[in-house]
């Protein structure tokens, strides 16, 4: 038998009360509808789960330039080195190039999810 794992509310384990994840889970998907292309329709957060509906908003993701996927993907994750520096316009003509084709795998990936 799997023990139960508490995400939200008292641990049956420890005791300890865990009720402070809950605000957490709805303040980071606050964050990360803001950085994707993706609108929260609804959302319900359990003590040991939470389901998402969500909708891909492609026609938002389509409007982004390569920069803004940059800045968006760089909000939450390292990005390579040579991304860094065209964010910040530090790069050459060669460099900006090299930046442009990573963000073409990043501008097809931010209309979805998978």
């Amino acid at each position: 038998m799997s023990p139960i794992v508490s995400l939200c509310g008292k641990d049956c384990y420890s005791g300890q009360n865990c009720e402070h994840r809950r605000q957490w889970v709805v303040d980071r998907l606050a964050v990360l509808v803001d950085v994707f292309a993706i609108d929260l329709c609804g959302y319900a957060v359990m003590s040991n789960h939470y389901h998402l509906v969500l909708r891909i908003n492609r026609d938002k993701a389509a409007s982004w330039t390569g920069l803004e996927v940059a800045e968006r993907w760089m909000m939450l994750f390292s990005g390579p080195m040579v991304v860094k520096r065209w964010v910040s316009g530090a790069v050459d003509a060669a460099e900006s190039q090299q930046a442009l084709s990573v963000g073409k795998y990043g501008h097809a990936r931010a209309g979805g999810l998978g």
